[in-house]
């Protein structure tokens, strides 16, 4: 799980919903979704219900 930016590019792990596993297996499961506007990339994980994590949210200036 996790997102991050190397050399101008965005590498992104959406988690997995049905087979959670390392650090944050705890959260039973996650989800990516990314929105874009012409000045930022922001990612987000959910949870399975819907709930956004917080924690593991992030922005990145295109």
């Amino acid at each position: 799980l996790g997102v991050e930016k190397h050399e101008g590019v965005v590498l992104l792990n959406p988690g997995s919903i049905s087979q959670p596993r390392g650090e944050f297996m705890p959260l039973g499961g996650t989800y990516a979704v990314v929105e874009t506007t012409p000045t930022q990339l922001k990612v987000t994980y959910h949870l399975r219900d819907g709930q956004p994590v917080a924690k593991l949210t992030r922005v990145f200036e295109r």
